[in-house]
């Protein structure tokens, strides 16, 4: 039965017992698999990310406010506040838990406060949890794969971005879309620079303030554009992974055996990008699309398309993901919901298999290749091409499923 009318107007007045309980759900069921994962390595780091970069980050959490960010691989597109976040993390907690445990729990706690800002807005603007239905669709969102595994687990630094996307969503339903626009901008220098789609998603949302949202968002960018000439002498980044390292059709393409130059498929990627994002944001306008299925739009046709996109890149926009299946839920669009959440399913599939496949060089994989080699040795290579293809494909149809249907009206600037 979805909830009634009645039930929604109550949101605003009960929204906090139902979001505490969740709370306190969430925060449990990250310290099982923080714990678990204690145990089963005896905290010694297993991850690609923490020995090549992290540690350059703590030993100069200024390096990339410099040109010194060179010397690190994928430093050059690292937003130059987060080593800050990182170092301050760790002055805090690594002389109390370790490092091990520090990096988990700074991700961790970023991924709770981002997933719980999403919560807040969806049950105050959109509606509680009442029924019994309703009550398991909540905790089934909240335990969406990218948010614990990609901290949790693997200890990866987007959870900075879940946590700015989590401010510029409240700020967007409190305060309105100049607001809003402000908090993306600390996200692109503090979280992840491509956070700068949520601007676009503000931008779509704002009939009528879209001039101001503008000078303030262009503002933003420009500073922040400012900032990479002046540090490198050029706003171009020097961000090139293989095309099989993500889900996208490049990858695809490339684990069936096709061979594309490298210079061809960044044209490419670029090319597919700027065509499926613009024609969405034409619809969008005409749709009247709210910011949080503008956003999830543009998040899922530009992940879909990004050379080398990672599973744990749809942090960048968690909360308002959480927000946008609440929503589906409430008006009973089940098609939606489970493109979205099979989405983050099928890119963390992905990545296990990727680990795991012995059919292509993967750097920093051997240990899990050899083990998988010597205990499983099936092949892998279809079932991986499997899981890109259902991600991509869940991908677009979330974007198409937005506009046909946008299930998050309700979350609009207060008067």
């Amino acid at each position: 039965m979805a909830t009634t009318q009645s039930d929604s107007d109550a949101a605003n007045k009960y929204w906090l017992k139902p979001w505490l309980i969740l709370l306190f759900a969430l925060v449990a069921w990250n310290a099982v698999w923080l714990t678990a994962l204690s145990v089963a390595t005896k905290q010694n780091e297993f991850t690609d990310d923490v020995p090549a970069i992290y540690e350059e980050f703590l030993a100069d959490p200024s390096i990339n406010l410099s040109d010194r960010h060179r010397k690190v691989y994928g430093a050059s597109v690292a937003a130059p506040g987060l080593p800050l976040e990182i170092a301050a993390a760790d002055a805090m907690l690594t002389p109390r838990v370790g490092a091990f445990l520090m990096y988990r729990l700074t991700f961790a706690a970023c991924i709770i406060v981002g997933t719980m800002l999403g919560f807040a807005v969806a049950f105050r603007r959109i509606a509680i949890p009442i029924s019994k239905r309703d009550w398991l669709c909540t905790f089934w969102i909240a335990i969406v794969p990218v948010g614990w595994v990609g901290s949790t687990i693997m200890a990866q630094d987007d959870s900075f971005s879940t946590l700015w996307s989590g401010v510029a969503l409240l700020a967007y339903s409190s305060l309105g879309p100049v607001a809003a626009t402000v908090a993306s901008g600390f996200g692109i220098f503090f979280g992840k620079p491509l956070m700068v789609i949520n601007l676009l998603g503000i931008w779509i949302a704002s009939a009528g303030r879209r001039w101001l949202v503008t000078a303030v968002g262009g503002a933003i960018v420009l500073a922040f554009a400012a900032f990479l000439f002046w540090r490198d002498g050029t706003n171009q980044t020097s961000y090139n992974v293989p095309s099989f390292m993500g889900p996208n059709p490049f990858g695809i393409l490339h684990l069936l055996g096709v061979e594309i130059d490298p210079k061809t498929t960044r044209s490419l990627s670029a090319i597919l990008i700027l065509l499926s994002t613009g024609i969405f944001t034409l619809f969008a306008l005409r749709q009247k699309l709210s910011f949080v299925a503008a956003s999830c739009g543009l998040y899922s046709l530009f992940l879909a398309f990004y050379l080398g996109a990672m599973p744990e890149y749809e942090m960048w926009y968690l909360p308002l993901v959480i927000v946008a299946l609440w929503g589906a839920v409430q008006q009973q669009q089940w098609l939606l919901f489970w493109t979205g959440w099979l989405h983050s399913f099928f890119a963390n599939a992905y990545k296990v298999l990727y680990g795991f496949n012995q059919n292509f060089e993967t750097a920093g994989k051997s240990g899990l290749k050899n083990w998988y080699a010597q205990n499983i040795g099936w092949d892998l290579q279809w079932l991986q091409i499997l899981m890109a293809v259902a991600t991509v494909g869940c991908a677009i149809a979330f974007a198409v499923l937005l506009l046909r249907r946008d299930p998050t009206k309700s979350v609009t600037p207060r008067p």
